[in-house]
């Protein structure tokens, strides 16, 4: 039994509305396909950049002012504050002796606190200047590297600064 083809009488194709792609279309459909994956593509890798970017610097921000809230509140409930380089320690007077209220350090890009606890990281450096009336200004350098060697225009960089006054 022979099998027989169907062909359109018009043209001696196969009837209209039974035609497959020509593998002209299929290259162009292809090509069409793999541009509109690459634009997504793009779109996508450049919102994760900068959502890392900003959650970067959320992070530093937020560890920075925590680390100045936490030294503002130990001056306040000092009496006296002596600076030495990059050590701040703060001082109550009980009636007959100073008694160490807080001591804030900067050690291997983090901040320490009296107790031996980092209370910032990726610390750039920190500046205590003390002023009359036991003022202290706090100047707090943080930087994150954004996954390169080197300092490049990725990388992140704050600058946190607060003035302090004893008051006790």
């Amino acid at each position: 039994m022979k099998r027989e083809v169907l062909r359109s009488p018009a043209t001696g194709g196969p009837p209209r509305g039974q035609s497959g792609f020509s593998i002209t279309e299929m290259i162009v459909w292809v090509a069409v396909a793999i541009v509109v994956l690459a634009a997504g593509l793009t779109s996508y890798l450049g919102s994760r950049r900068s959502w890392e970017t900003t959650a970067s610097l959320a992070r530093i921000q937020r560890d920075g002012s925590i680390a100045m809230e936490m030294m503002a509140r130990s001056i306040r409930h000092g009496s006296t504050v002596e600076v030495d380089g990059d050590t701040l320690s703060v001082y109550y007077w009980t009636g007959s002796a100073d008694s160490l209220l807080g001591r804030f350090y900067l050690h291997g890009g983090l901040l320490w606190d009296a107790a031996g606890v980092s209370i910032a990281s990726d610390v750039d450096s920190v500046r205590f200047v003390t002023g009359a009336n036991q003022t202290v200004n706090i100047d707090l350098y943080l930087r994150e590297d954004m996954n390169t060697a080197e300092r490049t225009t990725d990388d992140q960089m704050v600058l946190i600064s607060t003035t302090s006054v004893c008051r006790n």
